[in-house]
C-alpha cells in the first residue's frame, strides 16, 4: 500500500513537473518579442567574415532573402560595414562613422576572430606561434572595454544591439586559440547581460557540427570553412539559421526556408 502511494505522489509530482516546464515555454515563447518589429535599416559591423557574408551565399546575404520571405509584406536594408582583419580596436575607432551615420534600428556586432587569431600567427612570415604572445593580438581586457563602448554609443542613440560570438579559429577544436578564444565569448555574453542585449551564441553549432562530422569522418578535412576560419556556403547558412533561430524565429518556419542554388562563393 505504500508503495502505491509513493508511486501516485511521484506520479503527481512529475506531472505537475512536466506541466510547470511546458507552461514556461508556451509563456516564454508567447511573451517574446519579433525583434524584426518596426525595424527597417540593419547594419552588420565586424571581420572579413561579415566583409564576405553579402557575397552570394554569405549570412548577410542569406538573411536578406530569408526576411524577404518570412516578411513578404516589409522591406529591410542591410548595410554591411565589415572589414578584413578587424579587431575590437578599429571597430570602435569607426563606430561613429560606420555604425551611428547609418542610423540603423538594429546593429550585429561579430568580433573576437581577429583579436586571439593575429596573437598566434604571424600574416607577414606567414608563421605560427604557439605561445600565442604576438602583439599583434588584442588583450581580453581591451576587447572587453571596446566592446562595452560600442554597445554603449549604440543604446544611447537607441540603437538595438545584437552580440554575435565569433566562430571557430581553424577546425581544431582543442587548439591553443579555440581555448583563448572561450574567454572572449564568455566576455561577450557579458556584456550582453550586463547591458540588457541579446546573445547569439555562432561558435557553439560550429563546434557541435565540426565535432559530430570529425567522430565519424577524421579530422582532415574542413567542413564548415573554406581556410579554417572563413566560412564556406555551409557554415554561411549555420549562422543565418542560428542567428533567426535565437531572435525567436520558429525552426519549423526556419526548417522550409529555401533560397535559390548559388554560385561563386557557394561553390567553395
Amino acid at each position: 500500500m505504500k508503495k502505491f502511494v509513493i508511486s501516485i505522489g511521484l506520479g503527481i509530482l512529475l506531472f505537475s513537473l512536466m506541466t510547470c516546464s511546458f507552461q514556461n515555454k508556451l509563456a516564454a515563447q508567447e511573451s517574446r518579442v519579433d525583434i524584426f518589429f518596426e525595424v527597417e535599416k540593419i547594419v552588420f559591423l565586424g571581420d572579413s567574415i561579415t566583409k564576405e557574408g553579402t557575397r552570394e551565399g554569405g549570412y548577410i546575404w542569406l538573411l536578406q532573402r530569408y526576411l524577404q520571405e518570412l516578411y513578404p509584406d516589409r522591406q529591410f536594408e542591410l548595410v554591411n560595414t565589415g572589414i578584413s582583419g578587424n579587431q575590437s580596436v578599429q571597430m570602435r575607432k569607426r563606430f561613429q562613422d560606420d555604425v551611428l551615420s547609418e542610423n540603423p534600428d538594429l546593429l550585429f556586432i561579430n568580433v573576437g576572430v581577429n583579436d586571439v587569431w593575429h596573437a598566434f600567427f604571424d600574416f607577414e612570415e606567414q608563421k605560427n606561434y604557439p605561445e600565442g604572445n604576438l602583439p599583434a593580438g588584442n588583450s581580453l581586457e581591451q576587447y572587453r572595454i571596446d566592446l562595452t563602448e560600442m554597445v554603449g554609443l549604440a543604446r544611447e542613440n537607441n540603437i538595438e544591439v545584437i552580440l554575435l560570438a565569433p566562430t571557430p579559429i581553424r577546425e581544431n577544436l582543442d587548439s591553443q586559440e579555440n581555448q583563448r578564444l572561450v574567454n572572449y565569448i564568455a566576455v561577450m555574453k557579458a556584456i550582453a547581460a550586463e547591458n540588457n542585449c541579446l546573445f547569439v551564441n555562432l561558435n557553439q553549432p560550429f563546434h557541435d557540427i565540426i565535432k559530430t562530422y570529425q567522430k565519424y569522418a577524421g579530422t582532415t578535412q574542413k567542413i564548415l570553412t573554406r581556410d579554417g576560419v572563413h566560412p564556406n556556403q555551409f557554415g554561411y547558412r549555420v549562422i543565418a539559421y542560428t542567428i533567426l533561430k535565437d531572435l525567436g524565429i520558429s525552426e519549423d518556419r526556419l526548417q522550409n526556408l529555401r533560397v535559390e542554388d548559388c554560385v561563386g562563393l557557394c561553390e567553395n
